[in-house]
């Protein structure tokens, strides 16, 4: 299966996720507004970084999210965090199922 997480690459959380997936043999692309940080990513991971930051980033980067969804063509996307990465994704309107993974 291919699937598109989006979600900060920063987050222990969000390396876990995209690890264990791509462990199980599925093609993994994440999309980031952030950085990968200090977590070990797979390698087999294909990891997609927003090209814009700042306060606007959630909102800037919309096109650049429905372009790598265009891209990659997954057969689910999942977004982490309702905020944030969900507007982000609510912006890009990606035309593929997607889940919403809330948070806290």
């Amino acid at each position: 299966m291919r699937i598109l997480i989006v979600s900060a690459a920063s987050s222990i959380h969000t390396v876990r996720w995209v690890n264990g997936l791509v462990k199980r043999g599925h093609e993994v692309h994440l999309a980031s507004v952030h950085p990968a940080g200090r977590h070990s990513i797979d390698p087999r991971v294909r990891i997609h970084l927003a090209p814009h930051g700042g306060k606007a980033k959630y909102v800037v980067n919309a096109g650049w999210l429905r372009s790598v969804a265009a891209g990659v063509q997954p057969d689910i996307v999942n977004v982490h965090y309702a905020t944030g990465y969900g507007l982000l994704a609510r912006f890009a309107h990606i035309d593929a199922p997607m889940l919403l993974s809330v948070w806290g």
